[in-house]
């Protein structure tokens, strides 16, 4: 059994979790981003305080189901 001790970069993770992601959800991602700014102009300036504002937004919602997944009950 190896360990992996490297150091957590949630910068790298963000990364690997959007290559993951569908042309789909890409562009459910962009919209979400695009509703989150509002009237704001999206610039390097704004993207941190929309990105947050869509995390919070986002975090509340009831979770989705992935495209392809199905649910199951076993009762």
């Amino acid at each position: 059994m190896q360990i992996d001790f490297a150091p957590y970069d949630p910068i790298q993770k963000i990364a690997q979790l959007t290559r993951l992601l569908t042309y789909g959800e890409m562009i459910e991602l962009a919209a979400g981003l695009w509703n989150a700014a509002g009237d704001t102009e999206i610039t390097a300036k704004t993207l941190p305080v929309i990105l947050h504002r869509w995390a919070k937004e986002h975090a509340n919602r009831p979770e989705r189901v992935a495209p392809g997944s199905a649910l199951v009950r076993l009762d």
